[in-house]
């Protein structure tokens, strides 16, 4: 089982372009991991439904923590091996969720997230 992540970039209403957008879907494995990282509660009540340009702070504070701290989040790996901090060969969780999650809601701030 896995989160699924969307962020849908909003619609300008003067030329109708739409922002930046993206969707990601780690595995649920990453819960103690990212409740302490987000710190303060359930991880994702602080992303769902809020608007990227609210949640950049706070993002930025969260990869900055986990790429300067690696050997800390990496207690929270789960055993079965299904996810780990270092990921599966494809970069870390940071890498291949967080960061872009970040560029996605840097280029697209009036975007929404959607965790389910």
């Amino acid at each position: 089982m896995s989160y699924d992540i969307t962020i849908t970039g909003a619609t300008c209403p003067t030329c109708g372009a739409v922002g930046a957008s993206g969707s990601w879907d780690p595995t649920y494995n990453f819960r103690q991991m990212f409740d302490a990282a987000f710190g303060d509660g359930y991880w994702a009540d602080h992303l769902n439904g809020k608007r990227c340009g609210d949640v950049i702070p706070l993002l930025e504070r969260v990869v900055t923590d986990m790429r300067s701290r690696p050997d800390y989040y990496r207690q929270f790996d789960a055993s079965n091996g299904w996810g780990r901090y270092d990921g599966d060969g494809n970069g870390s969780i940071v890498d291949v969720v967080l960061q872009p999650m970040l560029d996605v809601c840097r280029q697209s701030p009036e975007g929404r997230i959607k965790i389910t």
